[in-house]
């Protein structure tokens, strides 16, 4: 995948927004996105978010700099944490897969 100059790559977010919390997407939108997405960039969140899905099944995954940051963004919207690498986001679409 090409990016363009000055774009934040998304293999940069696990390194410098550590702190994860995946939100269920039903269809794949985020069903009160502006608030989300001001709230999320108010208290730092990253510039992009990664997301997790298939079919019925999705997530987005929001990226935050400081821990304290990412546990009131979850206790406003829920969601719930998991670990910033590829790896934990594969493991959660299996996870998903299953239930």
């Amino acid at each position: 995948m090409v990016y363009r100059k000055g774009e934040f790559q998304l293999s940069r977010l696990d390194y410098a927004y550590p702190f994860h919390i995946a939100l269920h997407t039903p269809n794949g939108a985020v069903p009160n996105w502006h608030e989300v997405d001001e709230f999320s960039r108010s208290f730092g969140g990253a510039p992009r978010h990664h997301t997790v899905g298939e079919w019925a099944i999705h997530h987005t995954i929001y990226c935050f700099g400081d821990e304290r940051h990412a546990n009131a963004f979850q206790e406003r919207f829920g969601g719930f944490p998991i670990e910033a690498s590829l790896k934990a986001r594969k493991a959660l679409l299996e996870r998903l897969r299953t239930q």
